[in-house]
């Protein structure tokens, strides 16, 4: 660990309120495109479209295609008190379909109440009831009866958990100008089970994608559920005393196989966001790498834990302090790190995850 940037000062900047993007914008890639050459040393302004100028055919394009459940749902307790629940996992033997098979199902959530529940109590929700059967690391453990599986109730009935920064900037903005079902996934979002998005994700629409397969850059699908843990800013003053949060990720047959293929053959990877980073770089420290099958990760990387596997990074603008800016330094280094930002902010970018993109070639 590189002991003069673990202090997390290094990692703070101010932010002025305006530029966090509180709406996406109305086409995915017209965001902007901080381009930061580590070769050169150089940063370039771009739009989001013209990406593919950056890409080789050969290339491999890896993104995360976890889908976003609507998993904030509010309910009452036995005494009448409100009570608001943020599914995080849904729990199951190993091959089972979580998420959609019917009958009972025990699950994990954050809880926010008045007056925590106690194990035992029965919760009422419009969906049905579910009683508190545990606590598991700081998350209520539940378990209800669902006839059509808990994704089905949760689509009924509960609402995407946006991030708190977008719903503090926009609390009085009209209905209509809400389109978060479908903007606040990616355009290849297929699996469910994440509680945020996979942001860097957003500036892709089809045409764009199809641009870049057109071009022979070959997209490569991962499987890793975003948990809540992705917001929480880093609390110990130094990151090597930071304790990481786990999420869990699969690779298919067809992605592993062209994962594990694509050093060999000197094939360049850009990885779309963090989440697939993390996918990729947990992968290569494994003793047999890119298996098929369901994982679980704690990776942290920073300045000291550089990756290993990807050869350039797709991201957003991320919170001060945070494991995700943490990340972003690990490619870069602390300096080249933070003279983007400030350069970002300067040419006021628009931040986090209705906001605008980097590049890191």
């Amino acid at each position: 660990m590189q002991d003069e940037f673990d202090d997390i000062s290094h990692y703070h900047f101010e932010l002025p309120d305006e530029l966090i993007a509180a709406f996406p914008l109305p086409e995915r890639p017209k965001s902007r495109l901080l381009v930061v050459d580590r070769n050169s040393g150089s940063f370039g302004h771009q739009k989001f479209r013209e990406i593919a100028d950056f890409f080789e055919p050969g290339d491999l394009l890896v993104a995360n295609n976890s889908r976003v459940i609507p998993a904030r749902v509010f309910g009452k307790k036995p005494s009448g008190g409100r009570v608001e629940l943020l599914v995080v996992e849904a729990l199951g033997t190993s091959g089972e379909d979580v998420w959609t098979s019917a009958g009972e199902r025990e699950f994990l959530a954050m809880c926010k109440a008045s007056k925590r529940p106690q194990i035992g109590q029965i919760l009422e929700f419009d969906f049905g009831v579910v009683e508190v059967t545990g606590d598991h690391e700081g998350l209520l453990r539940l378990r209800g009866s669902f006839e059509l599986g808990l994704l089905h109730a949760l689509e009924s009935h509960g609402t995407l958990p946006l991030p708190p920064y977008i719903v503090k900037k926009r609390q009085d903005a009209p209905p209509s100008e809400l389109n978060d079902d479908e903007r606040y996934q990616t355009v290849y979002a297929e699996k469910p089970g994440s509680v945020a998005a996979p942001t860097a994700g957003l500036h892709f629409d089809q045409a764009l994608l199809q641009e870049l397969i057109s071009k022979g850059v070959e997209l490569v699908h991962v499987t890793l559920d975003v948990g809540p843990g992705t917001f929480r800013p880093v609390s110990a003053s130094k990151l090597s005393e930071h304790v990481m949060h786990y999420e869990r990720y699969t690779l298919n047959e067809e992605a592993s196989k062209t994962l594990s293929e694509a050093k060999a053959t000197q094939r360049r990877v850009f990885a779309v966001g963090t989440t697939t980073t993390r996918v990729l770089e947990s992968e290569a420290r494994l003793p047999s790498p890119f298996e098929p099958g369901t994982r679980k990760t704690a990776l942290f990387l920073r300045p000291g834990n550089p990756p290993h596997y990807v050869d350039h990074l797709i991201t957003n603008f991320h919170l001060p302090q945070s494991t995700l800016l943490a990340l972003v330094a690990s490619f870069t280094g602390v300096e080249t790190m933070q003279e983007a930002y400030r350069i970002a902010i300067a040419e006021r970018y628009r931040f986090y995850s209705y906001g605008d993109a980097m590049l890191i070639l």
